[in-house]
C-alpha cells in the first residue's frame, strides 16, 4: 500500500517499555528476539533495569551504580516521543527494594505511580509476581549466602524479608486489581539454584509466557534463541546515566540497533 504522495505507507512502530532489574538486564537480549517474534516488526524499546535496580532510589552494584526507575530519565523521553503505534510495557523483578529496607508501603506506591505513568501513556502492561514459592523454601543458611553475595550490606533477617514479600505479594494482587493489568505467576521451574533468578535454559520459556500476554491474554510458548549477533549487540549496550566506581558515564540513546531496525534505548 503507498500514501497518496506516491511513497510507500510506513508502518507504526510498537513501543516496548521494560521495567525491571536482573532478570529482566540478564534475559534482555531473549526479551529483546522474544518481542520482535511476536510482533513480526522491529519495535522502539525503552528500558530501565539492571542488576539490583530500585525503582524508587539510586542502587548500587559491585561498583556501579544507577538512578531508581522512577526518578530515572526514560520517563521524559517517553512523554517527549509520540508513539506511532501501540504501546506495551512489562513491570517485573520487584522485591530488590525490600531487601535496601524500603516498607511494603513505600514500595508498592513506587509500583503504583509506574503504573499509573504507563497508563497515562496508553500502555497494554503486564506484571509479574514476586517469587514466593522460592523464597519460602529457601533455608537460612542459602539466604545468607544469597545475601553476602548479592546484597552484603544488608543485615535483614530472613524472617523479615519474608514477611515483607508476603505482603507486597498480596498487594499486588490488589494493585493489578485496581489497574486492571495482568499478574504473572512466576514458576518454579524456571529459577536455577537461587530460587530468584531465571535459569538460561528456561528464559525463552519465561519471557514467552510473559510477554505473550501482550498479544491475546494467554501464555505462549518460547521464542526461537536470539542470534549470537543478536546477543552481543544487546550485551554492549549501555544506560543513558551511570556511576562507575564515582564516574559518572554518559552514552547517547538509542544505545543499539538491530539488524531489522529495532532500536534500543537504555535508562
Amino acid at each position: 500500500m503507498q500514501q497518496a504522495t506516491g511513497q510507500p505507507e510506513v508502518p507504526p512502530r510498537r513501543r516496548v517499555i521494560l521495567l525491571g532489574a536482573s532478570n529482566l538486564a540478564g534475559g534482555l537480549p531473549v526479551v529483546v528476539e522474544t518481542a520482535r517474534q511476536l510482533f513480526g516488526s522491529p519495535p522502539d524499546i525503552y528500558a530501565a533495569l539492571g542488576h539490583g535496580r530500585s525503582y524508587g532510589t539510586a542502587s548500587r552494584f559491585a561498583w556501579r551504580r544507577l538512578p531508581g526507575i522512577l526518578p530515572c530519565r526514560v520517563w521524559d523521553v517517553l512523554g517527549e516521543r509520540a508513539a506511532s503505534g501501540p504501546t506495551y510495557a512489562v513491570v517485573t523483578d520487584i522485591g530488590n527494594d525490600i531487601i535496601y529496607g524500603a516498607s511494603p508501603d513505600t514500595l508498592i506506591g513506587w509500583v503504583a505511580e509506574c503504573l499509573t505513568r504507563l497508563h497515562t501513556l496508553g500502555a497494554r502492561t503486564v506484571m509479574t509476581q514476586l517469587p514466593l514459592p522460592g523464597l519460602r523454601a529457601m533455608s537460612r543458611r542459602r539466604y545468607r549466602l544469597l545475601r553476602r553475595i548479592f546484597y552484603p550490606f544488608c543485615r535483614m533477617p530472613y524472617t523479615i524479608v519474608l514477611e515483607r514479600a508476603e505482603e507486597v505479594a498480596r498487594r499486588l494482587i490488589d494493585l493489578a486489581g485496581e489497574f486492571e493489568v495482568p499478574l504473572i505467576e512466576m514458576r518454579d521451574e524456571w529459577f536455577g539454584p537461587d530460587a530468584i533468578h531465571i535459569a538460561p535454559q528456561h528464559a525463552a520459556t519465561a519471557w514467552g509466557e510473559i510477554l505473550g500476554t501482550w498479544i491475546d491474554a494467554r501464555p505462549v510458548g518460547g521464542c526461537p534463541a536470539p542470534s549470537l549477533r543478536t546477543r552481543l549487540i544487546v550485551r554492549r549496550a549501555r544506560p543513558e546515566t551511570r556511576w562507575v566506581f564515582g564516574r559518572r558515564l554518559h552514552r547517547r540513546q538509542p544505545a543499539a540497533r538491530l539488524p531489522d531496525g529495532t532500536l534500543l534505548s537504555l535508562y
